[in-house]
């Protein structure tokens, strides 16, 4: 379709060369606009839209709807649901009105009342920074959930296990829809049920550790409806990759889980530390790329100001004030899809050097 698109492009120029031209403009359009299009990484987003179940649409309801939206919100960009329980964060939740851009009720088919609240981006970060409190500049992780009873049950109880499974996996869906991470199943194949029947009558952690690794995962989480003799528990309860030995409810688990998961990339700025770096970035080729690349330096949270100070051929130089140490500033960058940091150039200490790269 494209190829015949291009075909009867051609017939109406007059000369090859006219048509080349418009042919080459085309595609840098199109390879200018691949780079504004995407999802960005959660730590630098413009805006965060979280969707509640609301129980009505009294006042009542959508203010509490709003505060469990700016608690999500808070623990999703801090990486730690541990923060919650901090004074200083619990009266900020009491105050969650203030954070919300704009809030809308929607009504679905099935009369389902869902609120959705937004909120800037970053205004939320620019608190978490004066609060000093963390941020997390980690990327979306996929994690893998393996339900025993998707797999395994008698058939005189195939009826009741099915129906609280299926709840099992509702539940996890719902728990999971809000948080910064993507779960799947495995697709037990003819390869998953060998490790499955190889390693797991040995060690359920080493069968669970070997399916992840070939789906290329780092974290799994495992849920049950039934205790260790088959018997139909009152509460589904986990396991996971960082806490494998004790089962604890599905809550718990998946908070302890994703806090562990992303302690190793939350920031902390102290917003007392002023500091100053030439920041300079090659691969920008026109002016679209320009003003985007200018557009994401400004607007991470610790940048007070960003000007330009050099281009030469396809390299721009930027002197960026921002809050904290160079450190800081160097591991937003490292976590941002866009560049790709290159070896020094200059003796300078406070001399930063990347491509650009688009996304990743």
């Amino acid at each position: 379709m494209i190829l015949a698109y291009f075909i009867n492009l051609y017939g109406q120029f007059s000369s090859l060369f006219e048509f080349m031209k418009t042919f080459l403009t085309i595609l840098l359009t199109f390879l200018c606009c691949e780079y504004t299009l995407g999802d960005e990484i959660y730590a630098f987003q413009d805006n965060y839209r979280i969707n509640i179940n609301l129980e009505s649409s009294d006042k009542n309801s959508i203010n509490e709807a709003m505060k469990e939206a700016f608690e999500i919100l808070i623990a999703n960009v801090s990486g730690s649901s541990d923060i919650l329980k901090r004074d200083e964060v619990r009266k900020i939740l009491s105050q969650s009105e203030k954070y919300v851009n704009e809030y809308k009720i929607e009504t679905k088919e099935n009369d389902e009342i869902i609120g959705v609240f937004s909120f800037d981006g970053r205004n939320v970060r620019q608190l978490l920074f004066n609060k000093g409190l963390p941020l997390w500049v980690g990327k979306r992780k996929s994690l893998l959930v393996f339900l025993p009873c998707r797999h395994r049950f008698s058939t005189q109880e195939v009826k009741s296990v099915s129906e609280l499974c299926l709840n099992l996996l509702i539940d996890l869906e719902s728990k999971f829809s809000n948080r910064m991470i993507t779960f799947f199943e495995p697709i037990m194949d003819s390869i998953d049920i060998e490790i499955m029947e190889f390693l797991q009558p040995k060690s359920n952690i080493a069968f669970l550790n070997r399916l992840s690794k070939r789906y290329g995962v780092d974290s799994w989480l495992e849920c049950f409806i039934q205790d260790e003799f088959g018997l139909v528990i009152e509460e589904a309860n986990c396991v996971s990759s960082e806490f494998p030995k004790n089962r604890v409810n599905i809550e718990k688990s998946i908070t302890s889980l994703l806090n562990e998961m992303n302690k190793n990339y939350q920031l902390v700025i102290d917003p007392t530390i002023n500091s100053r770096v030439l920041l300079s970035v090659s691969g920008i080729n026109n002016y679209n790329l320009f003003k985007l690349v200018e557009r994401i330096i400004k607007s991470q949270a610790i940048v007070k100001d960003s000007n330009i100070k050099k281009i030469k051929d396809s390299e721009v130089t930027f002197e960026v004030d921002f809050m904290g140490e160079l450190s800081d500033l160097e591991k937003i960058m490292s976590a941002n899809n866009y560049f790709l940091r290159q070896p020094e150039e200059s003796s300078e200490q406070k001399y930063l050097y990347y491509s650009f790269i688009g996304k990743r």
